[in-house]
This record gives structure tokens, sequence and C-alpha cells, in this order.
């Protein structure tokens, strides 16, 4: 009987073993294959909607089975191990993965120097650069890090909604040695590409334009050259160089016809594409009308026009992509009429000093200010109604406007070419103040920036700025020195409240404190007022106030900051607000809220949710879930 059950768990051994080592082989020689073909294809059309490289999309799975080990250390280092999914059901899972982020960034980076011969440093560089965007997002977002840069998003009244921005121009030292080490790779001109565009959002014109010209020089038919072309042109365009303007404009037109050419050979042109190529055509033709070139203006006018017909016929075009295209329709009909008057001095032999003005183009200029000095390095951007649908923090909108201008050092900006309409002034400043000896600063309310719309999709209310039919002078943009906070990042519990700090201000009689909830979180929170309060809460959305106090620290009680499930305290931002206060009561200086970020500690909220708080849907609906009454 033991000789019959020893053979048989003999034999169920062996079997297991073949069948693991069956299901191993297919994964190595699936593994052989990836490898094989990413090494002998490009990888640059293989982009996802996750920012993840076609190595870490591919070999996820032998990563959490261990199996990059039959391709060497390097390609092992290379892909390194995902988080576990007991520290991404952590107290704090965003900031687990903005750790695990800077830490592959560290290890990507040091690839090419542990392995110089490895054939994974193009794509580890690539990696890294990935990475330490997306650490520099997580780390800002959940306060891990401190932003230096501010956004200043126009509120209700005149007042300002400001939130920290992610510090993304240190990644840019990966990108740049990607382009200058291997500069024959793939990722070499987007590497390149990605520094221009930091740098232009920087404000240092010199280096971008510098970066930009090398990528149409060293890569002149890659998609990248078509981006660099278009913002040399635009740049030309600007500084009155029409004929340079025109040279790049069409050289970025070639670049995007063949790029869209070799993607999609022998089929019609998708919508989002063929609006590109349309607004090059566009673009050419109204350079070349002031150029007096006709004929070229002609040409362009006819092949636009044929291309506005063929987009007219399209079903299922989306809503945005529809109000593309009127707004191109509306272009071209302008740039035909130009083109005609145009025609028409020239047969009769009548000298045009060039095309008429343009009656619904207008210039923006202003100044910003702090504490009555210039302050350079800001940039405003005039973002439309249609761009700032989302919500008050939402950089979306904001990052694809094109109206937009940097202060210079006596403060003035001028924005050109912005169309008649309502639009909302944002603005991008350093946190830290250079005319003030690297002082902290926050924006002032301005009542000159008066309410003008109501937007439901918000429940509130944001003021605009109505440019008309002449160019406007924008109010003054005033910033001021703030108060200096100590609280930041992850807050440990005293007793059942987190403790508050800040450094005195000169003449500050005594302090009254503000704890909001962050312009991301305030979902979390809604149930705690009625409907309808909720418009006034999501813009002001305190939380907590202190009483007044002369001390330099408060204790902030835990139950205020419980979200409305207790639960989700584990993904909940906070932001805190210290005003002085003179001997009359009067606000005399405020804090930097994008510097007063906080989250509670694992602690706290163990601490928090042993408080039991009241659910505030029990409190409005008296009624269960589904209908049914609680007891």
């Amino acid at each position: 009987m033991a000789k019959q059950l020893g053979k048989r768990l003999r034999s169920w051994a062996r079997t297991l073993t073949k069948l693991a080592l069956l299901v191993l082989g297919y994964f190595w020689l699936g593994a052989a294959y990836k490898l094989f073909y990413a090494q002998t294809h490009d990888l640059t059309r293989f982009k996802g909607q996750l920012p993840l490289s076609f190595y870490q999309q591919q070999f996820i799975l032998e990563s959490l089975l261990r199996q990059t080990w039959m391709f060497g250390p390097d390609f092992r280092e290379y892909i390194g191990t995902p988080p576990s999914v007991r520290a991404l059901t952590s107290t704090n899972p965003q900031a687990v993965l903005a750790d695990y982020c800077r830490q592959r960034e560290q290890e990507l980076s040091a690839l090419p120097t542990r392995y110089p011969r490895s054939l994974f440093n193009e794509n580890a560089l690539e990696d890294a650069f990935l990475m330490s965007q997306g650490a520099a997002f997580l780390g800002t977002a959940t306060a891990r890090e401190k932003p230096v840069r501010g956004l200043a998003i126009q509120a209700d009244n005149g007042s300002w909604r400001t939130v920290g921005l992610p510090e993304l121009y240190r990644s840019a030292g990966l990108a740049r040695r990607l382009a200058d080490e291997y500069p024959a790779s793939a990722q070499a001109p987007t590497a390149l590409l990605r520094v221009a565009q930091m740098e232009e959002q920087q404000g240092h014109t010199t280096q971008s334009r510098t970066l930009y010209q090398r990528i149409t020089l060293e890569y002149p038919q890659s998609p990248e050259a078509e981006d660099a072309a278009n913002a040399l042109a635009t740049a030309a365009y600007t500084s009155g160089h029409l004929r340079q303007s025109r040279d790049l404009k069409q050289h970025a037109l070639e670049v995007a016809e063949q790029t869209a050419r070799e993607k999609f050979p022998g089929q019609p042109l998708p919508a989002s594409t063929a609006f590109k190529v349309l607004g090059y055509h566009l673009d050419l033709s109204e350079v070349n009308l002031q150029l007096q070139q006709l004929k070229q203006v002609q040409d362009s006018l006819a092949l636009a026009n044929r291309e506005t017909q063929r987009l007219k016929t399209l079903p299922s075009l989306e809503q945005r992509l529809k109000e593309d295209l009127s707004s191109a329709q509306h272009r071209l009909q302008r740039v035909h009429d130009e083109a005609w008057v145009a025609t028409l001095f020239q047969d009769l032999k009548v000298g045009v000093p060039g095309p008429p003005p343009r009656p619904h183009e207008y210039s923006a200029t202003g100044r910003v200010l702090v504490d009555n000095q210039p302050f350079p390095g800001v940039e405003v951007v005039l973002s439309d109604s249609h761009n700032n649908d989302f919500n008050p923090g939402s950089l979306v909108g904001i990052a694809g406007s094109h109206y937009r201008a940097v202060s210079d050092a006596q403060g003035y900006y001028r924005i050109t070419g912005v169309p008649a309409g309502i639009y909302w002034i944002n603005a991008i400043y350093p946190l830290h103040s250079a005319p003030l000896g690297n002082a902290v600063v926050t924006p002032i309310s301005n009542p000159a920036i008066k309410t003008t719309r109501a937007m439901p999709q918000l429940n509130s209310s944001l003021g605009g700025i109505t440019i008309t039919n002449k160019p406007v002078s924008l109010p003054v943009l005033r910033f001021q020195q703030a108060l200096t906070t100590n609280s930041f990042g992850e807050l440990p519990p005293t007793g059942y409240a987190v403790p508050l700090s800040w450094q005195p201000w000169p003449g500050a009689a005594a302090y009254r404190v503000e704890v909001l909830a962050a312009a991301n979180n305030v979902f979390f929170f809604n149930l705690r007022v009625p409907r309808a309060k909720r418009a006034v809460f999501v813009q002001h959305p305190v939380l907590w106030q202190s009483a007044k106090t002369s001390a330099l620290q408060v204790a902030c009680p835990l139950l205020p900051l419980a979200p409305d499930r207790p639960q989700g305290v584990r993904f909940a931002q906070y932001e805190y607000v210290v005003t002085a206060l003179d001997n009359k009561d009067k606000p005399i200086a405020t804090s930097a809220i994008p510097l007063s970020r906080f989250v509670l500690s694992p602690e706290a909220c163990v601490a928090l949710l042993k408080l039991k708080p009241h659910v505030y849907r029990e409190r409005l609906n008296p009624k269960g879930f589904w209908g049914r009454r609680r007891r």
C-alpha cells in the first residue's frame, strides 16, 4: 500500500513538473518573440492611452511571475518590479505610487551607467522621463513635494483659486541626456521636443528656439519636426519675419502630410489629422496674403475649401470638431474676401499696402505687480468658456489655450490675436518672488474682474473679461508677500487633532485659520451642505474654522475633516489658510494655499475612523439607499 501511494505521489509530482515547465516554456517563448520583435521593429508607433513603453506593457506578466531573469540583469532591472497590491490598498495609495515612480526614475536613469553596452539604455532613459513626470504629478497632488509654481484661476467677484503645479522642468535633464547620448535613437527627436517645450514654458525663448532649430535640421522628416517648425513659424510671425514664417509653415505642412500619408496609406485622413492640415493651409494663405503672393493664396484656399467640404459630409464629428469646423469656415471666408479685394486692386494696378485689418481679433495688454513692484516671469493665460467647462482646478483648458504671454522685466505683457468674446484670466506664477528676496507670494483679489456668466456645470458663477471691438487693457494682476506656513505634507495626529503652525507676521495681533477641502477633492464633502448652498461651498469649501488666536499653532480636530463616507479619508486632501489680523481685526496678510496642502497620516486616518463620524447622507435623507427607512 505504501509503495503504491509513493509511486502515485511521484507520478503526480512528475505531471505537475511537466505542466509547470510547459507553462513556463510558453511564457519563455512568448517573451523571446516579443523581445526579438521589439529589437527589429520601430516601437515609436506603439503609443497607447497609458504612459508606459512597449516593454513595460508587454512584459508586465513576466515581471509579476519573476521570469525576466533569462534576458540578463540589465533587462531585469529595466523592467523592474511593479508595486504590490497590498501597498496599493494602504492608507495612502497615491503616496505609494509617487514613491514608486521616484524610485523607478532613479533606477532607470542609473541603468546606462551600470550597463553601458545594454540594448535597453535608450528605452530606460525614456521611461525614466515618464516616471519623473509621474512622480512630479503624484508628489504634488499628494503633498509629498512642495510646488515651485502656482496657478491662479479666476473665480467670482475677482477672487482667485490657487493650486500648486508639479515641477516638470527637472525631468528635462533626462530628455536632454537621451537626445545627446543617443542621437540616432527613435526617441531622440521626441526628447528634444520635450526639452524645447519646457524651455519655452519657463520663458527661455532663446534656448527653446535653438532646440527647435536643431530638430528641424537634424530630424527634418520626423513628426517632431512638424511641431518644431510650427513653433518657429509662430515666433517668426510674431517678430514680423513673414517670409521666414511662411517657409517654416510650409515645412510643417509638408511633414504633416507626409506623416499622415505614411500612417494612413490609401485611406482618407481622420478628422483630427485633416483639421491640422487644414489649419496649416489657412495659415499659409494668411501669410502669403500679407506678402501679396496672390497665386499661392488662391491655391491654398482651393485646397482648404475642398477639405472643408469633405469634413462637412462626415456624419460622426465630435462636438469639439464641429466647433473647430465652424471656426475654420469663418476664417476661410474671411481670407477669401481679403484675397478678392487684393486681387481687385491688383487688376486695377493700384498698390495695396496689405490686407485690411481684421475686425474680430485684438490685443490684450496688462501688467503684473508684486507689492507694487514689477513681477517678471508670470505667464498670463486667457481661456474661453469652452475650455473652462471642466472645474476650477482643471489644467486642460488652460494648457490648450493659445492666448498667453509672459510678463517682462517691467511686469508688462501683451497677448495678440485674441478674437472677440468672454475670457477668464489665469496666471501661472512662481511661488517665490525674486523682487521680494525669494519670499512666498500669493495673488490679491481684484474687484475690477466682475462676474459675467453663470456656469451650471459647476453649480457656481465664474467671472470673465469681455473683448468686444477694440484692443483692451486688462486689470492689473497684483500679488503680495504671503505669510509663511510650516505644516505641509503628511501630518501625524495629536490625540484626535492635527497641528497646524505658521511663522509670525510683523504687526499681527491675532490669526485666524480655515481648513478647506482641496480643489480636486470637494466632491468628497458635498453632502454636508444642503443642495441649495452647494454652489457657495464649491467656491470656498471650508471644513473647519478656528477662533482668533495669538498663538502660532492651532489644533484642528479630525471630526470635521471626515469625508461624507469616512473610508474615503485615504484619498482626501486638505488645504489651510492662515490670515493675519491687526488690532482692528482687519486682514493684513494671508498664506499661500499651494504651500499649505496636507494629508492625514495613517495614524491620523485610524484615529479619525475610530471616531465613527455622523454620516451626512443619513441626516439629509432619513431613508436608506434603496428607499427603506433606517432603524
